[in-house]
């Protein structure tokens, strides 16, 4: 028997859970209110791949969205190991690396350069909630949840991570950020932490406080930056 993902209306999404592969759907019009992932996670944002909360350099918690669909910078989770790439959003010529409209390439920067830092620095790294393009019968604003997401993999060298590639278009040269992420073993992450502590996220250390993480035993996650993937 073929299981159906659990679908939340776009009523529902407010006080809904995030459960890894639920669908959240968007509304029936055509303007940005119609966004699911604002809904879910407020204060994200509704319009674009990075959805950052808070202001200033260091962020209370980003969504990455990515429609699968973008050939050029294809965004993708390989399911058998829960390693999660990502492009940055300098995606056209005649820009340096981080001047982007919404800044995701710096917020890349500095999340990685802090995963690098000193193991205390690693508490200001905000948690990322990846979802994925999936229009419904009720809405074509409408994703799946494919997890909560930290920078970085088991294995992967410093070096590889994080990566500016080239990328020539038109004639023109320019470079763009190849992020690789871990995809957690938190199969739900509770409205509760998501809204409850969502003010106490920055600078408190929110992936150990994280529900039902394997990331954290003691200090793990700040000495050894070990990660368990989905």
């Amino acid at each position: 028997m073929v299981q159906v993902a659990r679908i939340y209306s776009h009523e529902e999404c407010p006080g809904a859970d995030l459960t890894v592969d639920a669908v959240y759907e968007g509304g029936q019009t055509k303007d940005a209110g119609s966004d699911a992932i604002s809904k879910v996670l407020h204060g994200s944002g509704n319009q674009g791949g990075f959805r950052a909360a808070g202001t200033g350099e260091d962020k209370k918690f980003v969504a990455l969205y990515t429609s699968g669909k973008n050939r050029d910078w294809p965004g993708h989770l390989e399911l058998s190991t829960g390693q999660f790439v990502y492009f940055g959003d300098n995606k056209t010529p005649g820009h340096e690396l981080h001047e982007t409209p919404r800044s995701g390439n710096r917020i890349l920067r500095r999340v990685f350069d802090l995963l690098h830092a000193n193991p205390s620095q690693r508490a200001l790294i905000p948690p990322f909630f990846v979802f994925k393009k999936y229009p419904t019968s009720a809405s074509a604003r409408s994703v799946q949840f494919k997890g909560l997401a930290a920078p970085g993999f088991p294995g992967l060298a410093a070096t590889s991570d994080l990566v500016a590639v080239w990328k020539t278009t038109g004639g023109q040269r320019f470079q763009n950020y190849r992020a690789v992420f871990t995809v957690l073993d938190v199969p739900v992450v509770p409205h509760a932490w998501l809204h409850t502590d969502r003010e106490r996220f920055q600078h408190t250390g929110a992936f150990e406080r994280a529900p039902a993480t394997r990331i954290s035993r003691g200090q793990t996650w700040r000495k050894q930056r070990r990660l368990t993937a989905l």
